[in-house]
């Protein structure tokens, strides 16, 4: 009899084991996803605030007459002051230097339509859809040159793409301007990228 006692006992106490241990791997992820999950990052390239590098590919929307066109763009390379000038002289000898205290930059776009309002309708790109501005934070205006070939103007249906350059004209002492497109009306959104080399001391290691 107390050998059937102790057998009892012994089952009993390996059933409550067993029990606990299902608990517990049940309350444990309950658990874990009542912790605060970090927030994932913002993308540089949206905002004044927090342009993208060269280099950088960028994504969004660019709204038309026409409608609404999805683009990847991507800001390739940068030239700047004597060097810009010379190959906009070469460009067209009848361009004009920098005013006084300014000087040109060239900027590489690569420009893909990836979307439209449908298959028939056409982008229209052009250099005055990009504006420059400055470190303290005004537009530069618009620079009317004959541009590098090739110049960044084409007529783009969903699917194909055009690279080529644009102009802008920078005040000297700017060190840090900025180049965006398709902000709002009220200069809001957008795609930014800085239109400055980002010295190679200060680059984010790579990962």
């Amino acid at each position: 009899m107390f050998r059937i006692l102790i057998s009892v006992l012994l089952a009993l106490g390996l059933v409550l084991l067993l029990l606990g241990c299902e608990i517990e791997q049940v309350t444990s992820p309950a658990e874990t996803s009542n912790a605060a999950e970090p927030e994932a990052a913002e993308s540089a390239g949206f905002s004044r605030g927090d342009p993208a590098d060269i280099g950088t590919v960028l994504a969004g929307e660019a709204e038309t007459l026409e409608g609404v066109f999805d683009v990847e763009i991507t800001l390739k390379e940068i030239i700047r002051g004597e060097q810009a000038w010379q190959e906009i002289e070469e460009a067209n000898m009848f361009n004009d230097p920098p005013q006084s205290g300014h000087e040109y930059i060239l900027a590489l776009f690569h420009v893909k339509v990836l979307s439209g309002p449908d298959d028939d309708t056409q982008l229209d790109l052009h250099t005055l859809d990009f504006t420059a501005v400055s470190e303290q934070g005004k537009d530069y205006e618009w620079v009317f040159v004959v541009e590098p070939e090739p110049a960044l103007a084409a007529n783009l249906y969903p699917g194909s793409s055009h690279e080529g350059w644009a102009v802008f004209e920078i005040a000297e002492e700017d060190t840090q301007p900025l180049v965006t497109f398709g902000r709002d009306y009220a200069g809001r959104g957008g795609m930014w990228w800085k239109l400055f080399e980002q010295p190679a001391e200060s680059k984010p290691p790579e990962s």
